[in-house]
């Protein structure tokens, strides 16, 4: 029998587990304990530390350049749609997966997520439709948006795939709370960055064009504080499971870093084959950046430049409302 040893078989831990989460807490608090996330988040905070630092995001961060911007933020949905639309069927499976182990608690948990979740990535394919208009209403060299999503999936999303399906598959169903804690927390770190780079680039009439990331900015406040609750039940009630939480979260972060630089290297070459074609400037290109185009394709195309503090995600989201 699958347990998180294979010598467990259905112990008093899981059935533990199952009654810990289903008695109420005294004045109707919901019990977090604090060590539990703590011993957790202290064996993530390098692996987060090396997701801050990827390539993609200190690209995403410098950026200069508007046609690279908005190619990789299609990229970014196109993939991302394919990522995305099987998450709730992925919560669901691990929940009956936990189920079937004795986590019922988790399970019942984790179907209820998954509702939440469901058609998501509807706003994805809206975005990349959306994107595909802004930007063949100013380039010559149009891009049709179906032809995006139906690309095959890059590296990273093939192994974002496999962390989920190896999890679902194993020993291990229970991992993805784990999984959902560190991708949720995501768009509460990162999404401002989007936000506030693509309103600084084009203004806010990008904005109609984000609505995934807009929306999760603030829809996975309350997903991570779901997360974070059960994940710590889960390793306040049963430590040995704390190994294959933090493999899981590992996995996924560096997965999904991985996605984050497939969609540069895409939006790189699609750039690279557009300016080696064209040599006049569209209504983003100055005569200025034209000049500098060889020094892009030799070394980086994402020049060095501040994030303006004047831009905040809460205006950005005000100005899209």
């Amino acid at each position: 029998m699958n347990r998180i040893s294979t010598s467990m078989g259905h112990s008093s831990t899981t059935m533990n587990y199952a009654a810990r989460n289903e008695t109420p807490v005294t004045n109707g608090l919901k019990s977090m304990p604090t060590s539990s996330i703590e011993r957790y988040n202290r064996h993530l905070v390098a692996v987060r530390e090396r997701f801050d630092a990827n390539a993609a995001l200190n690209a995403l961060r410098s950026n200069n350049d508007p046609q690279l911007l908005e190619l990789f933020l299609l990229y970014f949905c196109a993939i991302g749609a394919q990522m995305t639309q099987p998450v709730a069927g992925w919560i669901r499976r691990a929940a009956s997966r936990c189920a079937a182990l004795g986590f019922e608690a988790l399970a019942k948990a984790l179907n209820q997520h998954a509702q939440a979740e469901s058609g998501h990535h509807l706003m994805m394919i809206a975005d990349v439709h959306s994107l595909a208009k802004h930007w063949n209403a100013r380039h010559s060299r149009s891009i049709a948006a179906d032809a995006l999503l139906s690309q095959a999936p890059s590296d990273g999303a093939r192994s974002y795939c496999e962390v989920h399906e190896r999890n679902i598959a194993g020993y291990t169903p229970f991992a993805q709370i784990a999984i959902e804690y560190e991708i949720e927390q995501l768009p509460l770190r990162y999404g401002s960055l989007f936000l506030a780079r693509s309103f600084e680039v084009f203004g806010p009439e990008i904005l109609p064009s984000l609505s995934f990331v807009s929306a999760h900015i603030e829809l996975d406040v309350g997903h991570t504080h779901f997360n974070e609750r059960e994940l710590a039940k889960l390793i306040d009630s049963t430590p040995e499971s704390l190994p294959a939480l933090v493999a899981a979260g590992t996995a996924a972060l560096d997965a999904y870093a991985k996605f984050l630089s497939d969609c540069v290297a895409l939006a790189q070459r699609h750039y690279n084959e557009i300016t080696s074609s064209c040599d006049r400037p569209t209504q983003f290109l100055s005569s200025s950046r034209l000049r500098i185009r060889s020094w892009h394709r030799q070394h980086s195309a994402f020049i060095t430049r501040p994030l303006s503090k004047s831009v905040t995600t809460a205006s950005i989201l005000a100005i899209k409302r």
